[in-house]
């Protein structure tokens, strides 16, 4: 059995064999760890492009891995334009409900003020709510009408 730096005195004692053996083996481990620095994630990102690179280089010369490669690109290209065309439809529409919700509550309020109850300030909140949210609700039906 080997004697480490700083364990002299420990080996020399009367410590069972496999005790002694165990604490051998736990600083030659140590040491090894010590010796080898950790990999890092940069080293990673490293090999990873490196493997993507040949990876990349190896499979554009099969034809059936360029069609397959064309044809899911094509279709997530696709799929992703429907997709943000069905959001701003359905954005829009939300915005349009609220923006009927609001001209309900403003002509509410003009009646109630018209009758000499309510507040001029709350009939003037809700018509503004009602035409800014009228406005998001139909830039939202022209962008959509733009993406298709």
């Amino acid at each position: 059995m080997g004697v480490w730096p700083g364990f002299e005195s420990l080996l020399a004692t009367n410590i069972p064999h496999r005790l002694t053996a165990r604490i051998d083996f736990y600083v030659y481990v140590r040491t090894l760890m010590a010796e080898k620095p950790p990999v890092t994630t940069r080293d990673l990102g490293r090999q990873g492009r490196a493997l993507m690179r040949v990876a990349g280089a190896r499979t554009g010369k099969n034809r059936w891995v360029r069609a397959f490669y064309n044809a899911g690109s094509t279709t997530v290209r696709s799929v992703s334009r429907v997709l943000h065309v069905l959001w701003l439809e359905v954005t829009g529409l939300l915005y349009l409900l609220l923006a009927m919700v609001g001209a309900a509550a403003a002509v509410r309020e003009y009646h109630r003020h018209a009758a000499g109850s309510g507040s001029t300030g709350k009939m003037l909140l809700a018509a503004f709510f009602a035409v800014l949210f009228g406005y998001f609700g139909l830039s939202s039906f022209w962008r959509s009408r733009r993406r298709k």
